[in-house]
C-alpha cells in the first residue's frame, strides 16, 4: 500500500500536529495549576511567619520566602552587625574556572 499523498497525507500530518499540540496544552495547564497551588501555599506560609519582611519594596512572597529559608529565625543574631557578617560569609563565590591557577581572580578580558 502507497503513502497518502497530496492533500490526505497534509491533513493527517496536521492531525498529528494538532494532537500534540493538546497534549502540550493539558501539561502546561497541569503545571499552571500546580504553580498556582504553589504560590498560595507559598503566600500562606510568609503570611503565618508574620514576617515584615515583605513591606520592603519589591519583595513578594517568593523572595520572602527565599530569604527567610535562608537566614532562618533572625532573632538568633544578636547584632544587625552579626547578621551581616554572617549574611557576606554565605555569599556565592565565583566559578572556579574564574580564577587563575594561583587563586586570584582571572584578568576581566573582552571577546
Amino acid at each position: 500500500m502507497r503513502a497518502p499523498a497530496g492533500p490526505v497525507r497534509t491533513r493527517r500530518q496536521l492531525a498529528v500536529a494538532y494532537l500534540h499540540d493538546v497534549a502540550y496544552l493539558h501539561d502546561v495547564e497541569a503545571l499552571d495549576r500546580a504553580i498556582t497551588v504553589a504560590s498560595r501555599e507559598l503566600s500562606e506560609a510568609v503570611t503565618e511567619s508574620a514576617t515584615t519582611v515583605t513591606t520592603l519594596f519589591g519583595v513578594g512572597p517568593v523572595v520572602a520566602a527565599k530569604i527567610l529559608g535562608q537566614v532562618g529565625d533572625v532573632r538568633r543574631f544578636s547584632t544587625k552587625a552579626h547578621f551581616a557578617s554572617t549574611a557576606a560569609s554565605r555569599r556565592s563565590r565565583p566559578p572556579a574556572a574564574a580564577s587563575s591557577a594561583t587563586g586570584s581572580p582571572a584578568p576581566a578580558t573582552g571577546s
